[in-house]
């Protein structure tokens, strides 16, 4: 029992000295999968439950604590709802992980200051990507160019004019203000520009943030192997031929401040996203 007993303290305190990395992004096509590689490399991290997983763990902690306050759940009734949905939870996700890390990453920010509330001696990160880029990339993702129909054809003709463009982007953007997190310094900031661009100085803050033995150098090279989804780059951008296909970039890769695009389409992003770059600090 004495030996049994002190197994388990070690095992508690390997748990204890683990650490969550929580990757959130405000969104989908704001380049979360590659930031996830470049942390990975730099942490060791296991991404759980596979590499492209998103786990709408953020929401869930967010549903659950709301549903509390909604139905004034307290007293005896929440201990017993906590003993069967939130207690020893981070114990239960780092169990059957063996290295220093795990990376959990999903694309919202939607319920992140729960999550950090939650575990609050682990690590949370928050990507962050020019909401115009990001909207130019979900443009580049629609085919309604290629439907049929009146509604098609209207979109065709806002794309064109911006007016369609203008739309969209404003609703996209008050629809990912709502999400930010109250205050956005309580976080770890990650730029997915500054990923692309292998800015040093933010890559040698991740490599000092881990401790990690890897030199700058090496830490770019291995960055430059890391393949991409392709999702609106698969066509000239990548080798793959499907959008799903997980290939190596070519020459042509570009998702930073794309101008060759309709100039009208691209004005209509940025005044529907202004008040959404100029938060995120990028306008």
């Amino acid at each position: 029992m004495y030996f049994s007993g002190l197994i388990g303290q070690a095992k508690d305190r390997i748990i204890t000295l683990m650490k969550i990395i929580f990757l959130n992004s405000y969104s989908p096509r704001t380049g979360h999968n590659f930031v996830a590689q470049v942390i990975k490399i730099v942490s060791n991290a296991e991404i759980i439950p596979h590499n492209q997983a998103e786990t709408r763990l953020s929401l869930f902690l967010e549903a659950y604590y709301d549903l509390q306050q909604k139905n004034l759940i307290s007293g005896s009734g929440k201990t017993f709802l906590d003993s069967l949905f939130v207690d020893n939870i981070r114990k239960r996700i780092v169990k059957d992980i063996s290295g220093e890390y795990v990376l959990i990453k999903d694309t919202n920010y939607q319920g992140v200051n729960f999550q950090r509330l939650q575990f609050p001696n682990d690590i949370h990160f928050l990507t962050l990507r020019d909401p115009r880029d990001t909207l130019i990339s979900i443009f580049k993702g629609m085919r309604f160019y290629k439907q049929n129909g009146l509604k098609a054809f209207l979109k065709r003709v806002g794309y064109q004019t911006g007016v369609y463009s203008f739309y969209y982007s404003r609703k996209y953007s008050k629809r990912f203000i709502k999400t930010l997190p109250d205050n956005m310094e309580d976080f770890h900031i990650i730029r997915y520009e500054d990923m692309v661009l292998r800015d040093k100085e933010s890559l040698s803050g991740l490599l000092h943030k881990f401790n990690s033995d890897i030199v700058i150098e090496e830490l770019i090279s291995r960055i430059n192997e890391i393949s991409v989804i392709n999702t609106s780059f698969y066509k000239e951008e990548t080798g793959g031929k499907h959008i799903w296909d997980s290939k190596k970039v070519t020459a042509k890769f570009n998702p930073i401040n794309r101008n060759n695009i309709p100039l009208l389409h691209r004005k209509g992003i940025e005044l529907g996203s202004r008040k959404f770059r100029k938060k995120l600090g990028y306008a």
